[in-house]
Parts: structure tokens; C-alpha cells; sequence
């Protein structure tokens, strides 16, 4: 086997890792990683076919443009996550005795919350929180 159809079958073998891979990743920074890798693979693949027009385009949207979109989006994805997981990091459990829970159901009949004569009020909250099985930090802070 000459060593030039081992370098195209290698290829052939990396494109289809590189599809299957960036399918099952369970993070999105590696799918995209590898979805780079998988438009750098192709470019070479084109261009290996005689279609330098096809190589250079797969070059500049794929693994270029594309790439850059997708790192921007998971920029704005990650900080939404962040201000996401800083709110419902409370409320895991979404129960009454879950830690995001204990704040307000600790409160709930204490001396510290007989200045703001809202219980009533702050039972009414903690339900709906509990209901939708998340307890904001916004409002735990508001209740103490």
C-alpha cells in the first residue's frame, strides 16, 4: 500500500471520528473543538480531490467563520449559565428541606422576620418557588 492512500485512509478514519465525536461530546466547548477539527480535516480532503476552490471555502466558513460564531454564542451561553446556576444553586432539591429552602423555611416563624409582617407573603413565594422546584438567591435575600 503506498503511503499516500494510508495518509487518505487516515483521513477518511479521522473525518469519521471527528463527526461521531462531536455528536456524543457531552461538552459544548469540545463539540466545537471538534467541529473545527472535522472542517480542517475536510479542507484537506478537498483539497487532496483537486478542488482548491472547495478547500479554501470549507477552510474559511467552517473551520473559520463557523467557529468563531459558535465560540461567541457559548460565550453569551456561558454567561447566561453562570447568572443561571448562581440563582438556582439554592434550589437543587426543590423541597422543603433542601438547602435552597432552609433560609425561608428557617425564617418562616422567627423573630428576624417579624419586622417585615410578611409571612403570609413569604409562605405564598416559597410555594410557588417550591412548585417550580427553584428558590432564587433574589429572593431569599429579599425574605431575610
Amino acid at each position: 500500500m503506498e503511503p499516500m492512500e494510508i495518509f487518505k485512509v487516515l483521513l477518511l478514519v479521522l473525518l469519521v471520528c471527528c463527526a461521531i465525536g462531536a455528536g456524543l461530546s457531552k461538552k459544548l466547548l469540545t463539540s466545537v473543538i471538534i467541529f473545527m477539527s472535522y472542517s480542517c480535516v475536510m479542507a484537506i480532503v478537498w483539497a487532496m480531490l483537486q478542488s482548491p476552490d472547495l478547500a479554501i471555502t470549507e477552510a474559511a466558513v467552517g473551520a473559520g467563520v463557523s467557529t468563531v460564531l459558535f465560540f461567541m454564542c457559548l460565550r453569551r451561553i456561558g454567561s447566561t449559565e453562570k447568572s443561571e446556576k448562581a440563582k438556582g444553586a439554592a434550589g437543587k432539591g426543590g423541597n422543603a428541606g433542601s438547602a435552597g429552602n432552609a433560609g425561608n423555611a428557617g425564617n418562616a416563624g422567627s423573630d428576624e422576620n417579624d419586622e417585615n409582617d410578611g409571612n403570609e407573603e413569604n409562605a405564598e413565594k416559597q410555594e410557588n418557588a417550591e412548585d417550580e422546584g427553584n428558590v432564587g438567591n433574589k429572593e431569599n435575600a429579599e425574605n431575610r
